[in-house]
């Protein structure tokens, strides 16, 4: 787990070389602790959350949707345990899809 927050700060730099986190230790990694971590472990799902968005923010529209779900995925599982870890565009993100949720069953076309 070490090894990805170590990656990820490294990222966080101004000048650094995001193409990392397209290397293959770094996905088998992050793999590794998607599939071992427990569902309260709200350090771990973070790592793999913000693993998983920085990728999705660096890939080409359309080319990012792997890594949307995933990202998506691993920060719902902060909800109930670590809601104050997932950032504010995160949240803003799921705010927006709810409201279309509840837009979507309110439109009698949906029926």
């Amino acid at each position: 787990m070490s090894e990805i927050a170590n990656l990820l700060q490294q990222v966080s730099q101004a000048d650094a070389d995001t193409s990392i986190l397209f290397a293959a230790e770094p996905a088998a990694l992050v793999h590794q602790l998607r599939m071992t971590v427990s569902d309260d472990d709200a350090a771990a799902w973070v790592l793999v959350a913000l693993y998983h968005n920085w990728r999705c923010d660096l890939l080409p529209d359309g080319e990012d949707q792997g890594d949307r779900t995933a990202a998506v995925y691993a920060f719902a599982r902060m909800i109930p345990n670590a809601p104050q870890l997932i950032p504010p565009a995160v949240r803003a993100f799921f705010l927006r899809r709810l409201d279309e949720a509840d837009a979507n069953e309110a439109s009698p076309t949906s029926l």
